[in-house]
């Protein structure tokens, strides 16, 4: 059967010239010839970059500059959760743009005091009262990566303030992944590309105690040692990087605890899972009720704004960012009006439009497709997730990217015309090697 010819939804704004040679016109031809063009002029730590350059994107597709389209399942990480450029926050964000970009924090905007309230109302219910009350406060910051170097900053000044440790430590897990900051680095456990190199050696900078993911005898052990001495302990309730890892709720119940125990603040970083497990914050799904899981602080990013404009939220109670008293900490972009504006977009769209039902029946009948291909494949270990949150472990990473490859080179021609757009395949992302992370966006039943 004869593929159909492509209609795409949108129209090129401009007419592009093939060319070997990429001017600064951004004249372009292949993806071959933009990624050659980027491999020039770009520092080289991006080296398994899926290879399309995308020149469009709207709801679930990505369009290459060769004018094909996919559906993309990496979905900017999760930071596209709820579709590519979704209109009422693009409009929210140019609107402001014509009104008011970026003041400074040297003033106040009354966009970042709306932003405060609603995400304090919405989080009261998640952070863990204290003195029997919450009382959320947030800062504000570019991205997830420095939004947890606050976190930490966060934690270790409540270390010296409250807990009377100069030189605190922070304790963490194998496999967690907050961002590439130098304080969010791992201690170098071997050749590790992400820290080696980056005076990460011994406990790291500042120093990290690092325990087996989802062992209780093995954080009591560390806490047994080092109770005194940290300040702050970070996890993930999924684990993104790692693979879509699911905390076992005594787990983190028991970190709960041993936090209690010694004043020590207990940091969720929801910078992926932010809206992406049905819930606002993985620590409400239905998987952790009836423990005691909720945090001190919370990180929050990527879809807060819908991958229309950068932005990150730390949120915890006011007692807790009181430490953080005048010039301990700032951001140039932190907070801007336009960030704000997408913020409360994406905040209203969840709520108006009940995204998180929509989620869950599309993670729902992702996964089921996934179960019932592992039944048909031995070398499926494993399929897992929550919400929109996926993930399909091979037992080697060569059948993962065997599969991969599958994905990639296209539909059949009958699967291909959907909502009057050919889709030429599909793109999603492999981590750890034998892991397929499948991180869906809003889609139509017809797509899904």
């Amino acid at each position: 059967m004869m593929r159909p010819t492509a209609r795409l939804l949108f129209k090129h704004p401009r007419v592009f010239t093939p060319s070997r040679a990429l001017s600064t016109s951004f004249q372009t031809a292949t993806n071959e010839d933009v990624i050659a063009h980027c491999d020039q002029y770009l520092a080289p730590y991006y080296a398994d970059v899926i290879p399309i350059a995308v020149e469009k994107t709207q709801g679930p597709f990505i369009t290459s500059v060769e004018g094909a389209s996919y559906f993309d399942l990496n979905g900017g990480y999760g930071a596209c959760r709820f579709g590519h450029n979704p209109s009422q926050v693009v409009s929210a964000a140019q609107a402001q743009m014509d009104k008011c970009s970026l003041p400074s924090r040297g003033y106040m905007n009354p966009m970042l005091g709306t932003l405060g309230e609603k995400l304090a109302n919405i989080y009261k219910d998640v952070l863990k009262p204290r003195n029997g009350a919450v009382n959320p406060q947030i800062a504000t910051k570019v991205g997830g990566g420095d939004a947890c170097d606050y976190a930490i900053k966060l934690a270790l000044k409540w270390g010296v303030d409250k807990k009377n440790i100069p030189d605190g430590e922070m304790f963490g897990g194998h496999d967690l992944f907050h961002g590439r900051m130098i304080s969010c680095l791992p201690p170098n456990m071997g050749d590790d590309a992400m820290s080696k190199g980056f005076a990460q050696t011994g406990m790291g900078f500042p120093h990290k105690v690092l325990s087996v993911f989802n062992s209780i005898e093995d954080i009591e052990k560390i806490f047994k040692t080092h109770g005194d001495k940290i300040a702050g302990c970070m996890g993930e309730y999924v684990l993104g990087e790692a693979g879509v890892r699911i905390a076992n709720p005594e787990y983190l119940q028991r970190m709960r605890e041993l936090c209690d125990e010694t004043n020590t603040l207990m940091i969720a970083d929801d910078v992926q899972t932010f809206a992406s497990t049905g819930n606002y914050s993985p620590s409400q799904h239905p998987v952790f009720e009836g423990y005691n899981v909720k945090p001190d602080v919370v990180v929050i990013a990527k879809a807060l704004t819908s991958g229309v404009t950068p932005g990150s939220v730390i949120i915890a109670d006011r007692e807790v960012q009181g430490v953080m008293g005048p010039g301990t900490d700032g951001s140039t972009f932190g907070g801007n009006p336009v960030m704000c504006a997408a913020s409360l977009a994406t905040l209203n769209m969840i709520e108006t439009d009940k995204l998180f039902d929509e989620l869950d029946v599309i993670g729902g009948k992702i996964r089921g497709t996934m179960l019932a291909a592992q039944k048909k494949n031995p070398s499926i270990v494993d399929v897992r997730g929550l919400g929109a949150m996926l993930a399909v472990e091979f037992d080697t990473a060569t059948k993962a990217k065997y599969a991969l490859a599958s994905v990639g080179v296209g539909l059949s021609a009958d699967e291909s015309e959907i909502s009057g757009l050919r889709v030429d395949g599909v793109r999603l992302k492999a981590t750890r090697g034998n892991i397929l992370r499948v991180s869906p966006t809003l889609m139509s039943d017809e797509e899904v």
